[in-house]
C-alpha cells in the first residue's frame, strides 16, 4: 500500500465512489458519497461520504462519465458521456527479406510521422505509423501462433525449428493510429440493469468507426502495401485470422483494434452550451467540482493522449492551489 502524509492526503484502499452530491440551489458540490468493500465479488459494503471545499473526479474518460451520470449531472449541456473518442488502430504485418531484431527492446522500435497532417485531412483523418518490434503479437498472437501454425502444417523436430526460426526473426507489423473526430453517437451511458455487485452503475459503452476514420484506413492500408512491396517484404496481413477485431469498407477488409487512448465523455470549451469543463477543467455547472483527465480532450489527434493529459493536469492543480491559497488567506483574515 503507498504510504502518504495523513496531513495531506488520506487513501482508502477498496473504496468507490458511488455519487456526487450537489446543493441543488448552488450547484455546489457538498459530497462524495463511497462505498467501502469487504472483497470484490462481495455485495457487503458500507457508505460514506467525503467532504471539502475543492472536488476532483478524474477516473478516465469512462468512469468520471458514468459517475456524474449517476449521480444525476448530465451538464446543462448534455456533453457528460458524449463524444467517447480512442485511437482506432489498423493492424497490417509482414515477413520481411531478412532477420528483423524483433521482440526485443522497445515496442516500438520508430514511426513515420508525414501523413499527420495536410489538407487531405478534410477528405479523411491522418494518421501516424508506429513500427513495431513485437512481431507479430499484436494482431496474430506472434510467436505463439508461428508455433501453432506449424504443428498445423504438421512440422515437427528440426523442421520445425526451421520454419519457427526462419519466420520468428522476420515478423514485423505496423499501427496506424488514426485521428478521431467527436461523434455524439460514440458515447458512455448507463442502464439499471447493468449493476456491480454493490449496487453501482456498470458503464454501458457504444463505440463504432465513422467514414471519415475508415476513409483514412483506405489510404494506411494503401501506404503498408506500398510500403511491404519497396521493402522486399511479403504482405501476410490477414483479417480474418486476425485475433483483433476487422471491419468491412469499400470491398476492403481492415483489421483494427483500439488503442487505449480513449477520451471524450467530458469535453472542454469556451461556453456552458457545447462543453462540460473550462480551460482549468472546472465544471461549468458546479463550481467546486473538476473533472481531470483525458475526458476532457474535444478531439483526438495522432499523437497519444498522455503529455496532454499531464499538462492539463498541472493547470487544473495551479488552480486548485490559487483557489484555496485565496481561501486561506480569507480565513486569516477573518
Amino acid at each position: 500500500m503507498i504510504k502518504a502524509d495523513p496531513a495531506y492526503l488520506e487513501l482508502l484502499p477498496q473504496a468507490v465512489a458511488s455519487k456526487v452530491e450537489i446543493d441543488p440551489a448552488s450547484g455546489a458540490v457538498t459530497g462524495i458519497r463511497y462505498k467501502r468493500y469487504e472483497k470484490p465479488g462481495s455485495p457487503h459494503h458500507t457508505e460514506h461520504v467525503a467532504t471539502g471545499k475543492l472536488y476532483v473526479v478524474a477516473g478516465h474518460a469512462v468512469e468520471t462519465a458514468k459517475l456524474m451520470l449517476a449521480s444525476g449531472l448530465p451538464s446543462s449541456s448534455g456533453m457528460i458521456g458524449k463524444n467517447l473518442m480512442d485511437h482506432p488502430t489498423l493492424l497490417t504485418w509482414a515477413l520481411a527479406p531478412r532477420p528483423v531484431g524483433n521482440y526485443r527492446g522497445p515496442v516500438s522500435s520508430s514511426g513515420i510521422e508525414d501523413a499527420r497532417g495536410g489538407a487531405f485531412r478534410s477528405q479523411f483523418a491522418a494518421f501516424r505509423v508506429e513500427v513495431g518490434n513485437d512481431g507479430w503479437t499484436w494482431p496474430m498472437g506472434g510467436p505463439d501462433s508461428t508455433v501453432n501454425a506449424a504443428v498445423q502444417d504438421n512440422l515437427f523436430g528440426a523442421r520445425l525449428r526451421e520454419r519457427v526460426s526462419y519466420e520468428g526473426i522476420r515478423q514485423f507489423r505496423f499501427g496506424f493510429l488514426m485521428e478521431q473526430m467527436p461523434d455524439t453517437d460514440n458515447s458512455v451511458s448507463i442502464d439499471p440493469a447493468f449493476l456491480d455487485p454493490i449496487g453501482n452503475y456498470r458503464p454501458v459503452i457504444r463505440y463504432d468507426l465513422d467514414d471519415y476514420v475508415l476513409r483514412g484506413m483506405v489510404q494506411a492500408r494503401s501506404l503498408a502495401s506500398q510500403l511491404f512491396q519497396r521493402s522486399g517484404a511479403s504482405d501476410r496481413t490477414d483479417p480474418e485470422r486476425s485475433f483483433v477485431q476487422s471491419i468491412g469498407y469499400r470491398g476492403q477488409e481492415f483489421a483494427w483494434d483500439g488503442a487505449g487512448h480513449f477520451a471524450g465523455t467530458h469535453v472542454m470549451g469556451t461556453s456552458a452550451a457545447d462543453s462540460a469543463v473550462d480551460a482549468d477543467q472546472r465544471s461549468w455547472d458546479h463550481p467546486n467540482l473538476f473533472l481531470a483527465g483525458p475526458g476532457s480532450h474535444p478531439t483526438m489527434g495522432t499523437a497519444n493522449p498522455t503529455l496532454t493529459v499531464a499538462a492539463m493536469a498541472f493547470r487544473t492543480a495551479e488552480a486548485l492551489a490559487s483557489e484555496l491559497g485565496a481561501s486561506v488567506a480569507r480565513g486569516r483574515a477573518a
